[in-house]
């Protein structure tokens, strides 16, 4: 490892900025959702994307979340329990 001292140093220095990253970097398996899971799967664009898409994106993105949107459907297949 190069620089381990400066890397101590810098790191003792900035020690609760450290665990505030560190704590904001990790993804909470615990936290509270107000949907269920299914609800919210991705199941295409919604309309307001056509407007976002023409003004912020290339032309055809609208149609190929769409397109995305048809073929997800067509190839989920329902969780049937062994």
């Amino acid at each position: 490892m190069r620089g381990p001292l400066r890397l101590a140093t810098t790191l003792t220095q900035q020690w609760e900025r450290a665990l505030l990253f560190r704590q904001l970097a990790t993804l909470r398996a615990d936290a509270p959702i107000a949907a269920d899971v299914d609800a919210l799967r991705w199941t295409g664009p919604r309309a307001a994307f056509a407007t976002w898409s023409e003004r912020l994106g290339p032309p055809s993105l609208h149609e190929r979340a769409a397109s995305l949107a048809t073929t997800r459907a067509a190839e989920q297949r329902p969780f049937t329990s062994p």
